[in-house]
């Protein structure tokens, strides 16, 4: 049995409208998402920020204790240590005189006697190809150590060809008065969380490409709250800067740091 035509445009109607109400109800859900959970991801994001930001003024309290050039294994010291403190041995070694080049870098800790007690190395390398060329030349090593005496630094250099070993290691020792380790992790984390959330609400934008208002009463309310916590969090970071948590030696002089963010692709060993 046919049906007329009018039966069709009206079956016709019928889906069109089922399909524009089924359309306009995924587009409120949409936006009422992003309405209610844009300012969260807006929020992380500037948290994050705010860390760096933070930890970029407190990088700079510190001193330097010895700065220049040294040989392969020279001894940099002797440094005092009456209190538990934070040093930082800043390392710039340039391989590229020959292409292809590579230098296992170990920097060292040594007690009043010179003998060898922790640290932690780091490859160095210059590469060229018909592509370009591609270098490390930069290392950094912090350490927190706890108890009193005489201490020294000292850097071992080995390289992959013996016509390298000429030349001077440019380096730099500091006391640091206020650590920042987990600021960068915690940072990362916040910025990587809010980007991911953001992304998410608006993975539809071809169905609306709403924007909600970022100022009123509901996203002004998750911004104070989102401040409160971030105002713990900086709290509880200062906490965490001058006691050193998160550092090589934080615990103890064998300790790695804790953060996978901020051993600068060092590997670190004990005894």
């Amino acid at each position: 049995m046919r049906r007329s035509k009018q039966e069709l445009d009206a079956m016709r109607r019928t889906i069109l409208q089922n399909r524009r109400e089924r359309s306009n109800a995924a587009i409120q859900e949409s936006n009422d998402l992003r309405k209610k959970y844009l300012p969260h991801g807006i929020s992380l994001i500037l948290i994050g920020l705010s860390l760096f930001i933070f930890q970029i003024v407190v990088t700079g309290l510190s001193s330097e204790i010895s700065s220049g050039n040294v040989h392969n294994n020279e001894m940099i010291g002797p440094i005092e240590v009456s209190s538990k403190s934070l040093y930082n041995l800043s390392i710039e070694h340039d391989v590229s005189k020959y292409s292809n080049n590579w230098c296992n870098l170990s920097m060292l800790l040594l007690d009043e006697n010179k003998n060898y007690i922790t640290g932690a190395s780091k490859d160095l390398y210059y590469e060229r190809d018909r592509d370009g060329s591609y270098s490390e030349n930069k290392a950094n090593y912090s350490i927190v150590i706890k108890k009193p005496g005489t201490y020294y630094f000292t850097i071992n250099a080995k390289y992959s060809k013996s016509e390298s070993r000429s030349g001077f290691i440019k380096m730099s020792l500091d006391k640091v008065y206020f650590g920042t380790n987990n600021l960068k992790t915690v940072g990362i984390t916040s910025i990587i969380l809010g980007v991911l959330l953001i992304l998410y609400l608006f993975t539809d934008w071809e169905i609306t490409e709403f924007i909600p208002p970022l100022t009123g009463k509901y996203p002004i309310s998750i911004y104070k709250k989102f401040i409160i916590g971030g105002g713990l969090l900086i709290a509880a970071f200062i906490y965490s800067g001058i006691t050193y948590s998160g550092y090589a030696g934080t615990n103890s002089i064998y300790d790695a740091p804790s953060s996978m963010f901020n051993n600068d692709d060092n590997h670190y060993f004990g005894r």
